[in-house]
């Protein structure tokens, strides 16, 4: 067999013999949910035609090794799909090396090749489809590029592209420019088709290159202004988040991302983004990232989102803004799959937590949030795929009500009259006097509570709601930052701080005793150093001190017996005085 005849080479040959005929937008539109055969395979095939069976295979096995696909389950999958997908990514693989490479259709060696995919536009990275109808993000093509699709539209033809500016390096030093003047539409567009069609090996080198922190940089500029974003800087924004998107599809760019968590907390900012087709895009992204292991990093970085918008609860920016989006005008089929990516991440961050008092609390914080309200409004649509989410949703919300508090729901259950609670309360406060004095105190501030039936109503649901978040939060210790409550701090927190602030007062006096029973001890500690100072003296000190002593007694002793000696002498004297006068009174008598 001929190197011509080969079923590669005959399936390029056909690739590049297609018919020149112009391809609607909506004949390139891939089915998000499932990626399942839809109007974009089933037109290019009765437009196009396809190539036998081997010769399709045979280049779809060589594009998937080229992606570096390896994992044995996604390679079944995709070599399950039916011809029409294989041959329209067949296509637009080819059509996506074109654009990266920067050569003009007109320059390659066969016409026909040029002619065919000159009106072919990829949209989307194949891993994650997107139906963009009424308001598309810019769709590159090999012979224009819109800028905005809502500004008039500004053509540039591109300039053939010198080999260092398909290396990673040039992207980077791009991004690295300030405020990111040196980026275009177009550069940006570039690198995402680079992260997503070329080899492991070159998104490797622009992770290692810093490019991932580059991006993440630049994705932080652009969704952290709290000035209104224009047509640019939202393209700009989808495209990175696009880009990060794509690497994040590679084990490097997951390891990556795992171990720079601030690279996921940038990204959950544009889950605000102005532009809808942008969250939709992040929901998507931070469904993968929670499945792999990310969910914590997640948590975290909607808690930052929180306090950079100075929000009550942890999702309130997110769902007023997935509120609103349900009433804009927009296509309905995009409407249902935006809504339906959002109640996806809604469901996994709901049941990604392995405890239940977290699972919970996370429940707590969506209705908090007003997840109970967009749920309606999501059921109004009645459409298949997002009343399972829904189903899903208020499942798993019950489920996990009844594993934490189904003995507590039971206790009250059969009780609907407010004496008969009231009694119960206070039955249950019995064991504790000072508790009935708070529950006391609460009752008295209630009767506060003036102004017409609708003003009594809100209090009573604003109380209500804190009183719920309050005791449905069981979580012993804000461990980690990951969770974060309607006040910033865990429940079991605050209620531990409590317990301290009690036992500090209950200690108060002790504290004085051991403080004055600590200056006792100094004095003592200081008599004991001078004793000890005193008794550091040298033996020959010691021998000296004990001669001086003795000599002195012996002075004493020695001045002691002159004294005897001179008073015997006398005494003697005043005797033999004393005999002299009585012998002279005897010779006188005689």
């Amino acid at each position: 067999m001929s190197p011509n005849s080969s079923p590669k080479n005959q399936g390029k040959r056909r690739m590049l013999s297609i018919k020149n005929k112009p391809i609607s937008h909506r004949q390139i539109i891939t089915n998000n949910a499932t990626f399942e055969p839809g109007a974009a395979e089933i037109h290019f095939a009765q437009d196009q035609g396809i190539p036998p069976e081997r010769e399709v295979n045979t280049l779809f096995n060589d594009l998937l090794e080229r992606r570096g696909i390896d994992d044995p389950g996604i390679k079944r999958n995709m070599k399950n799909w039916n011809l029409a997908k294989k041959w329209l990514l067949l296509n637009q693989e080819l059509q996506a090396e074109m654009l990266v490479s920067g050569i003009k259709p007109k320059e390659q060696p066969h016409s026909s090749r040029s002619n065919s995919l000159d009106e072919l536009r990829p949209q989307k990275s194949l891993s994650t489809p997107t139906r963009l109808i009424d308001r598309p993000h810019p769709i590159i093509t090999t012979t224009s590029i819109s800028v905005s699709p809502r500004t008039p539209t500004k053509s540039i033809s591109p300039q053939p592209l010198d080999h260092d500016q398909n290396l990673p390096g040039f992207f980077i030093r791009k991004f690295l420019d300030p405020n990111l003047r040196s980026v275009t539409i177009a550069i940006a567009a570039r690198l995402e088709v680079s992260l997503r069609t070329r080899s492991v090996d070159w998104v490797s080198e622009f992770i290692q290159l810093k490019g991932f922190h580059v991006l993440s940089y630049a994705l932080d500029y652009l969704n952290h202004t709290t000035e209104y974003r224009k047509d640019v800087a939202l393209e700009l924004e989808v495209e990175i988040v696009k880009s990060i998107k794509a690497i994040i599809n590679t084990k490097r760019g997951q390891k990556e991302a795992m171990d720079h968590p601030e690279y996921i907390h940038t990204v959950i900012f544009s889950i605000l983004c102005p532009q809808w087709q942008t969250r939709k895009l992040v929901s998507e992204l931070l469904v993968f990232l929670c499945y792999s292991g990310g969910h914590e990093h997640v948590f975290r970085g909607f808690e930052i989102l929180r306090k950079f918008k100075k929000d009550i609860g942890l999702f309130d920016s997110w769902m007023t803004d997935f509120k609103n989006t349900l009433g804009d005008q927009i296509v309905w089929t995009s409407l249902i799959e935006y809504a339906l990516s959002n109640m996806i991440l809604v469901n996994t961050l709901i049941k990604i937590p392995l405890d239940v008092n977290d699972r919970v609390y996370m429940g707590n914080q969506f209705n908090a949030s007003g997840l109970q309200s967009i749920l309606p409004k999501l059921k109004e649509f009645d459409d298949d795929l997002l009343n399972i989410q829904i189903h899903a949703c208020k499942e798993t919300l019950e489920a996990d009500m009844d594993e934490a508090f189904s003995e507590d729901v039971s206790l009250c259950s059969d009780t609907s009259q407010p004496n008969e609670l009231f009694d119960r309360v206070a039955e249950s406060l019995a064991d504790s006097p000072r508790a009935s004095e708070q529950f006391l105190s609460v009752l008295k501030y209630l009767l506060w509570i003036h102004g017409d039936a609708d003003t009594k109503y809100y209090y009573y649901r604003m109380i209500h709601t804190l009183i719920q978040q309050i005791v449905m939060d069981r979580r012993p210790h804000e461990n980690t930052e990951n969770f974060s409550s309607t006040f910033g701090v865990a429940v079991g927190t605050l209620i531990q701080g409590y317990r301290d602030a009690d036992r500090l007062k209950g200690i108060e006096s002790e504290s004085k005793r051991l403080r004055e029973q600590y200056e006792s001890i100094l004095t003592e500690r200081d008599e004991l150093m001078a004793e000890i100072a005193r008794l550091r003296i040298t033996p020959t000190q010691l021998e000296s001190d004990d001669m001086n002593r003795r000599l002195d007694e012996l002075k004493d002793e020695n001045e002691s017996l002159r004294n005897l000696l001179k008073t015997s002498k006398e005494t003697i004297a005043m005797l033999q005085d004393r005999t002299a006068e009585v012998s002279l009174e005897r010779d006188l008598s005689v």
